[in-house]
């Protein structure tokens, strides 16, 4: 399996399959990703500032992580989405993707790397937790009992 950084030229020719991941996880938000409009998708599609990892094997795309500079002049980064495709997870694909995405953001100068969830992603908690992301905020119940919202953070 390949892993491929994906920047603004690149982004644009994979554009049509890397949407189909937010497809995947649509209905795992609420309120759903398709209900919010286009505008964070493609400013990340349209910009230099953010960077797609794709898991590619045999010209089949097993998963993505898509995180952004949002401030350069404190160094930190923020991680939108790792999304693997279903019948792929369970394979450390997600592992992979996040250690090429903090290498990577390490080479671009950054100390912070921050990412918001929910506590019902269970799998990529403990993904960010082997990773060494700490948890910093909680807004508990945001979504229902038990459905919490997690602010976690990774010093590099």
């Amino acid at each position: 399996m390949k892993l491929k950084i994906l920047l603004k030229k690149q982004k644009n020719a994979y554009w049509a399959e890397i949407k189909k991941f937010w497809e995947i996880i649509d209905n795992e938000f609420v309120p759903p990703l398709s209900t919010r409009g286009d505008s964070v998708k493609l400013k990340i599609r349209d910009t230099d500032k953010s960077e797609i990892i794709v898991a590619e094997e045999n010209n089949i795309l097993k998963g993505i992580v898509v995180y952004w500079i949002y401030y350069p002049p404190v160094k930190t980064a923020y991680l939108h989405w790792l999304i693997v495709k279903p019948e792929f997870r369970g394979r450390g694909i997600g592992t992979k993707l996040m250690k090429k995405a903090i290498s990577r953001l390490k080479g671009h100068g950054v100390k912070i790397i921050k990412l918001v969830t929910y506590s019902t992603k269970v799998s990529a908690l403990n993904i960010y937790y082997s990773l060494g992301f700490k948890l910093y905020y909680t807004k508990r119940n945001l979504k229902g009992p038990g459905i919490h919202k997690v602010y976690l953070k990774l010093n590099v």
